[in-house]
């Protein structure tokens, strides 16, 4: 490594891929400060240097800026780890991880009580790994056989069917929404 120019994209992705990870060990101990300022170190090398997953920069930022109190940072970022994450999947047919940003920035949206917000998310990451199913209602799921990421479809199918639960619980007279949750732990 030392034997590589400080600017090569190599080492430059080495560094990224190391403050990323520190920035998410940061993060699960609660040491937001560490945590927020690997995250902006990884972000900094994302936006200067080609590097490979940087969506997952701007992901661990989000849930950061989530964690600090900063909601209108945290979507912003968990919007640009969406919009990365989907222009590397054309580009490296990487759709686990267009799931993965997906289903952070749906959780965002279910803390803040937006289940609406989550739900067009959730089916956004659906869609993003599953063939021909390109269904904007939320209501529906794709089948088994359309997953192309089982695993990753059981958690955004989890997550609609959370959303729905919450729905339900906020809006007591609407059993409609009770019955999707079913629906859909039925299927995860």
């Amino acid at each position: 490594l030392r034997t590589l120019p400080e600017n090569s994209e190599y080492v430059q992705q080495i560094y990224f891929n190391c403050y990323y990870h520190q920035a998410e060990v940061y993060l699960e101990q609660d040491q937001l400060d560490s945590a927020l300022y690997y995250a902006q170190r990884a972000v900094r090398i994302s936006q200067k240097f080609n590097v490979f997953n940087d969506a997952y920069a701007f992901q661990v930022l989000g849930k950061c800026y989530e964690r600090i109190g900063q909601p209108q940072k945290a979507l912003d970022q968990f919007d640009r780890a969406v919009a990365a994450a989907i222009s590397e999947a054309s580009s490296y047919q990487q759709f686990p991880q267009v799931a993965k940003v997906v289903e952070s920035r749906s959780a965002f949206f279910m803390a803040q009580g937006q289940y609406g917000e989550a739900l067009k998310g959730y089916q956004q990451g659906l869609q993003r790994i599953s063939r021909n199913f390109t269904e904007e209602d939320v209501h529906l799921n794709p089948t088994a056989e359309q997953c192309v990421q089982k695993l990753y479809a059981l958690d955004l199918i989890s997550g609609k069917a959370a959303a729905f639960l919450k729905l339900s619980e906020k809006e007591k007279s609407d059993r409609d929404y009770l019955s999707l949750a079913y629906k859909s732990y039925q299927l995860a």
